[in-house]
């Protein structure tokens, strides 16, 4: 097994940092802070940070049409221009008072997914959602507590989810045609590591990234083999999300999060909420482009 060890790519103490994400084209690392209702950018050759304040809380981005930003906040989805700083509701969904939207991201069609939960983490309230181009939304999940990172397999046969709670990635069959999932079931049951897994990103070979909240790393698990076959250690116990990115996509940027921690776990790992990156052997994949036309 392969260990890598991360570096400290921007020195920043983020209280839920989430959702990175690679914008090849603007050449920037993009990320969260769900409770803070911040979105980050990142310019690492001229190590440029800026950010973006949202009225709730900001779980996810992705990319969208040329300079603009799909967003998700807790109860809609939003599109942001980073030039013009214009932000433009696109839709509304329709949640209860308690929930907001977790993990999201686009499928290679240009459909929206998204996760949603307790803002206490309350178990089994939360769900998982399709939406269409044209904006249809659809239930494919029901009675989950932290839905979590999620990717589909090379040949899109197979969609990855994470329900943290569970300590499990589960499998489901996924049917392109009429978007929908079948036959979940667990794929790597993660009890072991006594911490609980958070965001996810694929490789070019497949394999799955996992982020451990708790668990100071990141874990590569081989989806054929079921083996664990690399660890990435991070310096901050809270590791959230991971994702492929630099002008080769051969850069892990790895997202953390302070949230939660007293005084002292702070004074004991002061890189927390963190952004870091780590030099891999092997490279991503490509975000998909949400291509919604609403």
């Amino acid at each position: 097994m392969k260990t890598f060890q991360a570096e400290l790519a921007i020195d920043i103490q983020t209280n839920l940092g989430e959702g990175p994400l690679w914008n090849e084209e603007h050449q920037k690392l993009y990320f969260v802070d769900i409770v803070d209702k911040k979105l980050y950018s990142f310019d690492e050759e001229n190590q440029e940070l800026k950010n973006w304040e949202f009225d709730t809380y900001t779980s996810a981005v992705a990319k969208y049409k040329n300079d603009e930003l799909l967003i998700c906040e807790q109860h809609q989805l939003l599109k942001i221009n980073i030039k013009t700083n214009e932000i433009t509701p696109l839709l509304q969904l329709d949640l209860a008072e308690n929930i907001r939207t977790n993990e999201a991201k686009p499928d290679a069609s240009g459909n929206f997914w998204i996760g949603t939960m307790d803002i206490e983490a309350k178990e089994k309230q939360g769900a998982f959602y399709f939406v269409s181009k044209n904006g249809k939304v659809k239930k494919v999940l029901n009675n989950l507590s932290v839905p979590n990172g999620f990717c589909w397999s090379l040949d899109n046969q197979y969609l990855y989810h994470v329900d943290s709670f569970d300590y499990a990635v589960k499998q489901f069959t996924f049917n392109r045609k009429t978007q929908s999932l079948s036959k979940g079931e667990v794929l790597f049951d993660l009890k072991k590591y006594l911490a609980l897994p958070d965001g996810v990103c694929m490789d070019s070979l497949g394999r799955l990234w996992i982020a451990l909240w708790g668990g100071f790393k990141v874990i590569c698990f081989n989806p054929l083999t079921r083996k664990v076959e690399a660890i990435v250690l991070v310096d901050a116990p809270n590791v959230t999300s991971c994702i492929f990115g630099g002008k080769n996509l051969e850069t892990l940027y790895i997202t953390t999060a302070s949230y939660g921690m007293s005084e002292n776990e702070l004074q004991q790992h002061p890189k927390s909420g963190a952004v870091f990156s780590c030099k891999i052997d092997v490279k991503g994949l490509l975000s998909n482009t949400a291509q919604l036309s609403i």
